[in-house]
């Protein structure tokens, strides 16, 4: 399974993919960029470590930030690459089956939330992938149904009533 992920932010996505990878025994290919990484500081403040849930793997969040941008490191499975870029200069030629766009909020970052980038995602997309994010923003499903998505709101996690999934036909 091809994963990419916009904005690595806390790391959270790609550790809870791992541990998915582990329980489920999937090989995953997890691809994760970030314009504004969060220093070594920030991450120690937020005690992230400490409340994550699957305490057995702990260590590889800690892996997730240790490790060298723009090198792969491979663990059980589970390949792990991240690079310091903005989204809309982004040059890959990789398709990818699950898309976390992870942008800050559609009132932090609109560029990234206009049609261009969701177009982008649309294309790294393989034909059945799936796009999610927390924003459900009206605007932004209809942008992603005029690029060309099937959209649901979901349900969204503790503290976000819903949350957008989009899906690219076959």
């Amino acid at each position: 399974m091809n994963i990419f992920e916009m904005g690595l932010g806390t790391g959270l996505n790609a550790y809870l993919a791992y541990v998915f990878s582990k329980e489920n025994n999937v090989n995953i290919n997890y691809h994760s960029i970030e314009k504004f990484p969060l220093s070594e500081a920030e991450l120690h403040l937020l005690e992230m470590k400490s409340t994550l849930p699957h305490a057995e793997h702990a260590d590889f969040y800690q892996l997730l930030h240790s490790c060298l941008w723009e090198k792969a490191i491979q663990q059980d499975g589970f390949l792990f690459s991240k690079s310091k870029i903005d989204f809309l200069e982004l040059d890959i030629s990789q398709n990818f089956d699950v898309i976390f766009y992870d942008a800050f909020g559609y009132h932090a970052q609109p560029e990234l939330w206009q049609k261009k980038p969701l177009d982008i995602c649309f294309q790294l997309l393989n034909p059945g992938g799936v796009w999610v994010s927390y924003c459900a923003k009206g605007i932004v499903r209809r942008t992603l149904e005029e690029v060309g998505f099937q959209v649901t709101r979901l349900e969204g996690p503790p503290g976000k009533r819903e949350m957008l999934r989009a899906i690219k036909p076959i």
